[in-house]
């Protein structure tokens, strides 16, 4: 059995998508089993109490590095942590990475569940609406700071949505330069796949993790906050350029569910 520990009932996505509007730390363990049991994975269990937990060498239990305190009470159950930009715990039994040639025999490249609702964008040319969708702590300040002076010489819409993971349709450019966090040297290629789906360009800081990408995707590489400013302005005057970062729509969530599904399913 595998059980997916998360200290809060989270519905299944398919009936009511609103909870998964602000997928945050451990709640991202229920999407990971609806996901599976969406694809009719059986001998898996989504539980909220560490009691519910069968304490046995034969079973594994899922988790987020937010609910370790909680699920390190168990003493035969074996552990598998979805790591993400998290630390990693020691001493646990199988390790879910968001870095695809980060692996060994304990470690495994996960990808990190797509948003539950994204819709399709019909970008235009020059653009009006560019977007950023992250928690507020991890975009890079003097970015939020250069945006109004942005907006005023250009005319254009630059959104900020912060703890809101769907996209309202309407966008332009996906955008998101991040602030170097401690003890935080990557993220997934989320953001990328997200901006494939929207059928955007894309202004990205550059993340290790896009080389692990599952198709050649283009996006425009902003490491800081004057490389933003220039792919603003590009983007703003050459059309051949904007054209060229808007990739193919390839089935990306069927592909990132598919490989979510083979790979926790391994630890039966």
């Amino acid at each position: 059995m595998i059980y997916f520990y998360n200290n809060r009932f989270v519905p299944n996505y398919l009936v009511e998508k609103e909870p998964y509007r602000t997928l945050i730390g451990r709640l991202v363990v229920s999407y990971y089993y609806w996901i599976l049991k969406n694809s009719n994975v059986d001998n898996i269990r989504l539980v909220n109490r560490v009691e519910d937990i069968e304490d046995h060498s034969s079973n594994w239990v899922f988790f987020h590095y937010s609910g370790y305190r909680t699920i390190s009470r168990l003493k035969y159950v074996r552990r598998a942590q979805f790591v993400n930009d998290r630390p990693i715990i020691p001493q646990c039994d199988a390790y879910f990475v968001v870095l695809p040639e980060e692996h060994n025999s304990k470690t495994r490249f996960l990808h990190h569940p797509l948003p539950v609702d994204i819709q399709s964008c019909r970008p235009k040319f020059p653009p009006k609406i560019f977007t950023c969708i992250s928690n507020k702590g991890t975009v890079d300040p003097s970015v939020i700071l250069a945006a109004a002076a942005l907006e005023k010489k250009y005319s254009i819409t630059i959104r900020f949505q912060y703890r809101d993971w769907f996209n309202k349709g309407d966008e332009d450019v996906y955008f998101f330069v991040r602030v170097k966090e401690e003890g935080i040297d990557h993220k997934s290629m989320n953001r990328l796949l997200i901006a494939t789906c929207m059928g955007v360009p894309a202004i990205l800081s550059d993340e290790v993790s896009f080389k692990g990408a599952p198709y050649s995707l283009n996006y425009a590489c902003a490491n800081n906050c004057q490389e933003f400013i220039d792919s603003v302005e590009i983007l703003l005057n050459d059309e051949r350029r904007f054209r060229e970062l808007i990739n193919p729509r390839y089935p990306v969530r069927e592909d990132v569910n598919r490989q979510i599904v083979d790979t926790i399913s391994q630890l039966q």
